[in-house]
């Protein structure tokens, strides 16, 4: 299948086969990568949060959006998605996102300007309590007119913190269920605390307030 391939590492993140479209992704034949460490592909800025992703023995599957360099050096985004198995051998699948990314950030672009929208990107704990569950990684957007937070403030609080009440937290939980089901979730108001003390509500979908 054209922009995706299949591989097989070891616990040390060296490839021992790929399979697929490896050429068309990385500009790499899979002769060339059998045998080397993964890391070497990946944009530098990407690999420490990615190696603690993988050497934490409780997450699998293992699924992360991350840019590589190609060998002519330019960049292609790719989606994995990937299984340990007990023996530290991880299998997994590999998909190139390059146009989707430059959508999205197409679609960020146009809408951050936009009074009333706040654009998060987070990192997600499925087991942690629902006003724990995010951690965010970049905030846009109109943040003080939504919430009375400064983007720099926000990031330290975090919205979910600041949900207003019991019903709101309930709404969030089922939004939350459903992201993880990998549906996608339907609009509602959610209610949270402004700095201010005052309440406000937004349309929610999905991380966007």
């Amino acid at each position: 299948i054209k922009g995706m391939y299949l591989f097989k590492m070891n616990s040390d993140d060296v490839f021992l086969s790929l399979k697929g479209d490896v050429r068309g992704v990385l500009g790499y034949t899979a002769v060339e990568l059998v045998g080397k460490d993964a890391k070497c592909i990946i944009d530098p800025s990407f690999i420490p949060p990615l190696v603690d992703a993988h050497t934490n023995p409780n997450s699998s599957p293992l699924h992360s959006e991350f840019p590589c360099l190609r060998k002519d050096g330019s960049r292609v985004w790719v989606e994995s998605k990937a299984t340990r198995l007990p023996n530290g051998i991880i299998f997994g699948v590999v998909s190139d996102i390059t146009e989707r990314k430059r959508a999205e950030q197409n679609l960020i672009d146009t809408i951050k300007e936009i009074p009333g929208v706040l654009i998060l990107e987070d990192e997600v704990f499925e087991r942690e309590p629902v006003k724990q569950r995010f951690k965010h990684i970049s905030i846009m957007g109109d943040t003080e007119s939504i919430t009375g937070y400064t983007k720099a403030e926000l990031m330290e609080v975090g919205l979910l913190t600041l949900l207003m009440d019991e019903e709101a937290v309930k709404a969030a939980e089922k939004q939350l269920s459903i992201i993880f089901r990998g549906e996608v979730p339907s609009f509602v108001e959610i209610a949270f605390k402004r700095k201010d003390g005052t309440k406000s509500a937004r349309d929610s979908e999905h991380g966007k307030f």
